[in-house]
């Protein structure tokens, strides 16, 4: 079963602070996937740091639309003593006319534009693309997906990593540390030709075949 990851990232006056990067394996959400839910407890985690370090955020913006927000809202309700300002930003196939930084030209085609939700009952604001506003929260947001993709990634070489070796007879907890650390991990392993692999101190011919074989399906 694949665990759910929030991601948080964090800038500080407009560059990332990377040392600030945060992952949360969400515990409270089981089965299917629910996206408030999640959301609720990723920034309960955040705000029970800040309450702890005094590391509080400026502005917390949140990926998503009202629903998000409000999910992350209902969350702060229990930080009271934590001040800070919760925002969304969401994506909007709506032509608006006006927005923060720019106003836009209504005739122009119908397109995507970026929407920050300032309060869940209210109307998004519009921002302008090109627009100091927009170019800060887009960055924000793509900056959390490549740090969440990226680790979804590692995770998935490690599983794969384990499960390829795992599945080979005659290769033990042992065999597979010496593997793994002679040909600098699984990338290494994949290029490893079958010669060079049977050459391993330790590895049984079977063993070397076996892995050669395995390491190159759905290739």
């Amino acid at each position: 079963e694949t665990a759910i990851v929030a991601s948080n990232v964090c800038f500080i006056g407009g560059k990332p602070a990377r040392d600030q990067y945060r992952h949360y394996t969400i515990e409270t959400v089981q089965g299917a996937p629910d996206d408030f839910g999640s959301m609720r407890e990723a920034v309960k985690r955040r705000l029970e740091r800040a309450r702890r370090d005094g590391d509080t955020p400026d502005l917390l913006v949140i990926d998503g639309g009202r629903g998000q927000l409000q999910a992350a809202l209902d969350s702060a309700k229990l930080f009271p003593d934590v001040a800070l300002t919760i925002v969304s930003l969401a994506k909007s196939r709506v032509e608006k006319t006006k927005a923060i930084g720019r106003v836009f030209d209504s005739s122009a085609p119908q397109r995507s534009f970026e929407r920050v939700f300032m309060d869940p009952e209210s109307d998004p604001v519009p921002l302008a693309p090109g627009s100091p506003e927009y170019r800060l929260m887009t960055r924000l947001r793509d900056e959390a997906h490549r740090f969440a993709i990226t680790h979804h990634r590692k995770k998935r070489a490690k599983v794969l990593q384990g499960s390829t070796l795992e599945n080979i007879p005659g290769i033990g907890t042992k065999m597979r540390q010496k593997l793994l650390a002679e040909f600098g991990g699984l990338e290494g392993l994949k290029r490893a030709t079958l010669e060079q692999l049977q050459k391993v101190k330790g590895l049984r011919k079977e063993s070397a075949v076996a892995l050669h074989a395995a390491l190159r399906e759905g290739e």
